[in-house]
């Protein structure tokens, strides 16, 4: 008897470890691209940070149900291959001490927290985006135009949050933000 005991009390824990795994791909959770393939309609959070990756394939537009994606700060030379989708990016590289985090609470509400200079056009992929916030981004007014257009073709409610906001589109995202008990500015 003691002896099963024993054999039980040594196993609880990778018993319990094995349940947080899958209680995490459950909840969308991924810290590696290998298990997060193979689920890619699970995929919610992907975590990336310390993977020492130096490229980023386009594979990862599969995951439709993406919110919050994690390079993390040392991917500073991140290049994103292949070249075609490097381009179709804008991106040559992430900027110096910057990381890209597309933040998503549940909603259709993303913040790009970063310090690039161009948004990705894959963004539009997002289709149930409804607010986009690149308040802290270094995208121009004029490019923050460019894509508030191409993504209200694909989705005429979205809210693009920016610096330099007229009235009306100041009112309009103020009014879907509190909705969801968002503190706006």
């Amino acid at each position: 008897m003691k002896y099963i005991l024993i054999k039980i009390f040594m196993f609880l824990p990778i018993i319990s470890y094995a349940q947080n795994i899958s209680t995490s791909r459950r909840k969308g959770i991924f810290d590696n691209l290998e298990s997060a393939f193979k689920y890619p309609e699970r995929v919610k959070l992907l975590d990336l940070r310390g993977k020492n990756l130096d490229s980023l394939s386009s594979s990862i537009a599969q995951f439709k149900n993406l919110e919050v994606l994690l390079l993390g700060s040392r991917l500073r030379n991140l290049w994103l291959y292949p070249r075609a989708w490097k381009y179709e990016l804008r991106l040559k590289r992430l900027p110096a001490g910057g990381y890209a985090h597309l933040h998503g609470r549940g909603n259709g509400i993303y913040y790009l927290q970063n310090r690039l200079e161009h948004l990705p056009s894959i963004l539009s992929k997002l289709t149930n985006m409804m607010v986009l916030d690149i308040r802290s981004t270094r995208i121009s007014d004029n490019e923050g135009e460019e894509i508030e257009k191409q993504l209200l073709e694909v989705n005429p409610e979205i809210n693009i949050i920016k610096e330099s906001m007229n009235s009306e589109q100041r009112i309009r995202a103020k009014k879907y933000m509190l909705r969801y008990d968002i503190k706006y500015w």
